[in-house]
């Protein structure tokens, strides 16, 4: 809600007429041909109550009608009641709204040419387990990309989601630690979700200088 009672306007020429129908004095000047001005720049003190909307720039003080926390807002943003950013967001509605702009097909990396079943069970399928466990036995438990052998994740060569008859083939699998798979200058994060053999060898040859491995 608003707090403040009133405030400074600067006159001008679109709201003039509007604060002298309220009452308010307008200082004025004669010119050389004796018509009334009012000069550049001129500013009185008015009530908030009165300010005039839909052209106003005049920030006031709110207080928010949820925390209390005060702040200066631009009048013509002001609605009926005033909700800070913070409490805003907390609002259940807010969050489900949130939630529905990056969910379903909404979400960027939605794919399309999954079925409702697919994407219910995503990666729990038959023989999941055993291909992750193969893979990072295959690679001696070391990041293919850095060496590590911290974090290490299986990750699909040729994509989960499009290559469904790779999806539990060890050969379609290749060691990679978190950093190198997931993380900001991850595999993913450069490419994006749905890789492939071409992606991998470009992503290794930024990494490492080497084209391909010798089993790729």
């Amino acid at each position: 809600m608003i707090i403040q009672e009133t405030t400074l306007v600067t006159l001008n020429s679109r709201n003039i007429t509007h604060y002298e129908s309220l009452g308010y004095f307008i200082p004025k000047y004669k010119d050389n041909f004796y018509r009334q001005k009012v000069k550049k720049g001129t500013k009185i003190k008015v009530k908030v109550s009165d300010l005039m909307k839909g052209s106003s720039k005049v920030k006031v003080l709110c207080k928010c009608d949820m925390c209390g926390k005060e702040k200066l807002i631009v009048f013509n943003t002001i609605k009926e009641k005033y909700i800070c950013q913070k409490c805003n967001n907390n609002l259940p509605s807010f969050r489900e709204n949130q939630i529905q702009k990056v969910s379903g097909i909404n979400n960027i990396k939605w794919n399309w040419n999954l079925t409702d079943k697919e994407r219910k069970i995503r990666h729990c399928i038959p023989g999941i387990k055993k291909f992750r466990r193969e893979v990072l036995k295959r690679d001696n438990h070391t990041c293919q990309c850095c060496g590590s052998k911290d974090y290490l994740q299986a990750h699909h060569i040729n994509n989960f989601s499009d290559f469904k008859e790779q999806r539990t083939d060890v050969d379609n699998g290749i060691t990679l630690c978190f950093d190198c798979h997931k993380g900001k200058n991850g595999i993913h994060s450069l490419f994006g979700s749905f890789t492939t053999l071409e992606d991998l060898k470009i992503f290794l040859k930024r990494k490492t200088g080497r084209t391909f491995l010798d089993k790729l």
